[in-house]
């Protein structure tokens, strides 16, 4: 059975999930609405395992759309929307400067788990007037786990043959 963690931010991904894991950060979209009343809601979603359990972090922006054309509303929806691959990198520039591989792509989950809307501290979105961009955010990261912390992490998420690999390595090695 899947177990799914939400997290709402970075900082809980990082302390769930620590580099340097493979980790899935993907941009999707699904239109919303009836009639002339579209909405196009992008997804950012960074997924991690943690043992058994896949940690997930998702963040949306909806963008309104034209009734005729389904193209953005307006000026806003259109930076706004064209500022979304640049948000998409600025996300895994720092997930790989944190020491994650980053892969695209996500782990399908069932639909009747709900999710929860995050945040990606790393990026700021910023308007000035009509116009959206996005640019990296003045973010710090929690220090990096001392050895033990780590250790633990290793061995929670180690299956048990290298549990038992891991005790025979430390037993040869100890005075």
């Amino acid at each position: 059975m899947l177990k799914l963690l939400c997290v709402a931010d970075l900082a809980q991904f990082q302390a769930e999930v620590l580099p340097p894991q493979t980790v899935r950060l993907e941009l999707t979209f699904q239109t919303r609405g009836n009639g002339p009343a579209l909405v196009r809601v992008y997804t950012l979603r960074l997924q991690g395992w943690q043992r058994e359990e896949l940690v997930q972090l998702t963040e949306d922006v909806r963008i309104a759309l034209a009734p005729n054309d389904h193209e953005p509303w307006d000026t806003r929806d259109r930076t706004r929307q064209a500022a979304l691959e640049p948000w998409q990198g600025l996300v895994k520039t720092y997930l790989e400067r944190q020491g994650y591989a980053v892969r695209g792509g996500f782990y399908a989950i069932p639909d009747d788990l709900p999710g929860l809307a995050g945040h990606f501290e790393c990026a700021r979105w910023e308007r000035t007037g009509e116009e959206w961009t996005v640019a990296a955010a003045e973010h710090t990261p929690d220090p990096e786990p001392d050895a033990l912390t780590a250790a633990r992490h290793l061995v929670a998420v180690a299956t048990a043959d290298q549990r038992r690999a891991l005790a025979q390595a430390l037993r040869e090695v100890e005075p």
